[in-house]
């Protein structure tokens, strides 16, 4: 999880000389939706802005994987990644945004996401073929890498990332 540390300062009345530090551990956890176009909001897998998506909803459902590691919540950082090849001949761009979640779809497990304020990349970070690349030179170490694990298991559409996956994804090193 990503740790943010707030340092806030507050005077309280009667004491106008005492300064008191407070502060304030806000944890977010991060994740990464990884889907097709047609499970994006309006089925739209290449938005040309924000406002495509603005508090729009991402099936994030599977029939092949059930789902078992932390749920997301309101607030929780996510990483969104449209596939650039799908059977629904609706393609994407690879690792082409970032939100906040705003709601999670109630059930037993995360079947659709609601996000806020989506954050287009200029270009995407991460690519099918950056994927090829990686996994060329890394899956034989034994290393269990983020684009390894997406290359092996292609269902998946919800993936709970660590501070280590989340760095690999925003910077992957080929």
């Amino acid at each position: 999880m990503r740790n943010l540390l707030c340092n806030q300062v507050s005077r309280h009345r009667g004491f106008e000389n005492l300064l008191i530090g407070q502060f304030l551990r806000i944890t977010m956890a991060q994740f990464l939706i990884k889907v097709n176009a047609s499970a994006c909001p309006n089925q739209n897998g290449r938005p040309t802005g924000a406002e495509d998506w603005q508090r729009g909803w991402f099936d994030v459902s599977s029939s092949t994987r059930r789902y078992k590691e932390t749920i997301p919540h309101e607030r929780d950082f996510a990483l969104i990644w449209v596939n650039e090849t799908s059977r629904a001949r609706l393609n994407g761009d690879g690792l082409i945004a970032s939100a906040t979640i705003q709601t999670v779809r109630p059930s037993t497990m995360p079947d659709a996401i609601q996000i806020l304020n989506p954050i287009l990349f200029p270009r995407p970070l991460i690519t099918r073929e950056v994927i090829r690349q990686y996994v060329a030179r890394h899956s034989r170490l034994g290393v269990e890498h983020i684009l390894v694990r997406l290359n092996n298991d292609r269902h998946r559409t919800l993936y709970h990332l660590t501070d280590d996956d989340f760095s690999e994804l925003v910077r992957p090193i080929v």
